[in-house]
């Protein structure tokens, strides 16, 4: 037997048959992902499946955090919580281990979770700090896991999960931007506006445009609204779609007391923007952007019933402040110090 026919079988058969088994997992996930695409959640779930209990260990661990994505959309974040923690214990794929991290802040958010969102968070707490990843990537775990704390109303939670964030990574987006909202939120817009002039010279330009909106919004609370409304432009120039409806809205109430002119276009884009992205289900009916579009309704009518509808639509850590913009139509309220006055009559 000569050296070629030696190394073939030494290592070629060997190499073979490993790219045969990994083709056959990247066949199974893909075929999954198709079914998943197409809405066929229980023929993904069944591949997925097959694929996750394969004898590849990369294929299974992307397997199973896919799993429990699929579970997710089939409105069942319960059963998404097993495929999680297989995709943590049985790969050590970046992209799979973060996918498994990402979802469990998003079954703890599911309103159809019928175990403690809590305890859902606590749980990938725990896992997270087993994990060893790189700081950049931690950080923009701890970011997610903050905003589902917040979300859940627990600001000391949300508030430590921002500090660990930070310490990974001193520029990372997401945590600067919820630094900074959190603090607004307090009424420390010193502090917020620091953390938002951090967020625009971060690296990623496509987050620079959360600092203008952040910035806006301390200009907005100063009483500054020239300055409000330069800002709030910019972000939806330089934004995202995600970002839109947030600064036409917010635009739209500054432009109400400057009677500047286009508060209709605004709020009517606003809520175009906002319809698509609940439609692509890039949005859940629940977004945040919701209570600020309705408030800038309220204010251009002056209605007070459309104020108090806008107050029930804010989740709990922007409650008080959608409570001091409510306070300025139905003239019950404090607004907390903060520069709001009236807006003009139309």
């Amino acid at each position: 037997m000569d050296l070629f026919s030696i190394l073939f079988f030494v290592v070629g058969v060997p190499l073979t048959i490993l790219t045969g088994i990994y083709a056959h997992a990247m066949y199974l996930y893909a075929r999954g992902d198709l079914a998943q695409q197409k809405g066929r959640y229980e023929e993904s779930v069944r591949r997925f499946t097959k694929a996750a209990t394969g004898i590849n260990p990369i294929g299974r661990g992307m397997a199973w955090a896919a799993l429990g994505r699929v579970y997710l959309k089939m409105g069942r974040p319960d059963d998404a919580l097993e495929p999680l923690r297989q995709a943590l214990t049985k790969t050590k794929m970046p992209a799979a281990i973060l996918a498994a991290y990402q979802l469990f802040a998003d079954t703890a958010l599911h309103p159809d979770l019928k175990g403690d969102a809590r305890t859902v968070l606590a749980e990938g707490e725990m896992l997270m700090e087993k994990t060893r990843m790189p700081g950049p990537m931690k950080a923009m775990l701890c970011s997610q896991f903050a905003h589902a704390w917040m979300r859940l109303g627990d600001a000391e939670r949300a508030g430590s999960m921002i500090e660990a964030a930070l310490a990974q990574d001193a520029i990372n987006p997401s945590a600067l931007y919820l630094q900074g909202w959190t603090r607004l939120q307090q009424g420390d817009l010193d502090g917020a506006e620091e953390s938002f002039k951090k967020l625009l010279g971060v690296r990623q330009k496509d987050q620079r445009p959360l600092g203008l909106y952040g910035l806006g919004t301390v200009a907005f609370y100063r009483g500054d609204l020239p300055r409000a409304d330069e800002l709030y432009v910019k972000a939806v120039g330089e934004g995202s779609n995600l970002l839109e409806p947030f600064a036409r809205a917010r635009l739209a109430l500054v432009r109400t007391h400057t009677g500047q002119g286009e508060v209709d276009e605004n709020i009517r884009k606003a809520e175009g923007v906002l319809n698509e992205l609940f439609t692509r289900g890039i949005v859940g009916r629940n977004s945040g952007a919701r209570w600020v579009v309705a408030m800038a309704r309220a204010w251009r009518d002056q209605d007070v019933d459309e104020a108090r509808a806008a107050v029930e639509l804010a989740p709990e850590p922007e409650r008080a402040e959608a409570l001091r913009l409510a306070a300025v139509v139905t003239g019950n309220g404090d607004t907390g110090g903060w520069k709001l006055t009236p807006p003009a009559k139309p």
